[in-house]
């Protein structure tokens, strides 16, 4: 049981690094390197480990005091740690004698210190829906015992950010008139459709947890489209990044499309990696020959069915 609770003592320990870490930038104005600071974290237990000391951790409360009196080197923790050994040898007996409520007063003063509230009426204005995870994630670490609500706050809010990837935002494009540029049409702005082509984008990597939520609404634009489609253009410039199951569902709907005589074709595909992980997993080979554009507009010129009637 000791060893249990020494391993759940451990949990929060790299979230508090985080947490010291924006909270407390060592110079203002500019974030810390927080993956530095892992690494030195990293380093630093494991090297504590093979000694037998206690293993590296952060101290918002301690930090905060530190910041609070102007500390900004390294020369504060040292001068810190020679008061708590004078402290120890020449007056340790009088520690008894401060007062829990004289504690507990320092604790809810760093607690003021780290509670953004500014932050979070910024978020309320304009973030969204992002302040329920702010306040689900508070209300998490209040009402829990504090190893079990940071947890659960770390996944709610990856599992926020995978339902983002999940459901990634899509949307069938426009021509803005006199230009050569695609975009989404907004309310009341004049837009231009070629008859017979679709074209589509997506806002996220092609991952196995996204590939069919893409592929039906893929279905969907080419159901609501008022003339018979015969090209399907994808707007690519979101698509960072390709896994095998997401090419292969792709590959799929493509099979499907052309089947029923709709030409399929991609644009903007622009990231490198996106690029070679769409030949690995076989995409680039079951688009065919001709198939890959660096703009939508070339594709469209390309292959439109007036393109390839030969009408202007």
């Amino acid at each position: 049981m000791a060893a249990k609770s020494a391993t759940l003592n451990r949990l929060p320990s790299w979230s508090q690094w985080f947490a010291v870490a924006s909270t407390f930038p060592s110079e203002q104005g500019r974030p810390d390197d927080v993956s530095r600071d892992f690494a030195g974290v990293g380093a630093g237990s494991i090297v504590t480990g093979l000694i037998g000391s206690f293993a590296v951790d952060a101290s918002p409360p301690s930090t905060a005091i530190v910041v609070e009196s102007g500390g900004r080197s390294q020369v504060a923790s040292i001068t810190a740690v020679v008061l708590m050994i004078a402290l120890v040898l020449l007056a340790a007996r009088l520690t008894a004698y401060v007062p829990h409520a004289a504690l507990s007063g320092i604790l809810v003063y760093i607690a003021l210190k780290i509670f953004r509230l500014d932050e979070m009426i910024r978020i309320y204005r304009h973030g969204g829906w992002e302040i329920l995870i702010v306040a689900a994630s508070a209300a998490l670490v209040v009402a829990l015992p504090i190893e079990t609500g940071m947890l659960l706050a770390i996944v709610l809010s990856f599992v926020s950010s995978l339902y983002a990837v999940a459901r990634p935002y899509c949307a069938e494009l426009a021509r803005v008139p006199g230009s050569t540029v695609w975009w989404p049409p907004g309310r009341g702005e004049p837009s231009e459709h070629v008859p017979g082509v679709v074209v589509f984008a997506t806002a996220a990597p092609l991952t196995f947890t996204n590939a069919q939520y893409i592929s039906d609404q893929i279905m969907a634009a080419l159901t609501k489209s008022p003339t018979p489609v015969k090209l399907l253009v994808i707007e690519a410039s979101g698509m960072i990044a390709i896994d095998y199951t997401g090419s292969q569902v792709l590959q799929q709907t493509i099979g499907r499309l052309k089947s029923c005589s709709i030409d399929v074709a991609i644009a903007r595909l622009s990231d490198e990696g996106a690029m070679v992980e769409a030949e690995q997993t076989g995409l680039l080979a079951v688009l065919g020959p001709g198939r890959v554009f660096k703009s939508v507009e070339e594709a469209v010129r390309q292959l439109s069915p007036s393109a390839k009637s030969g009408a202007p």
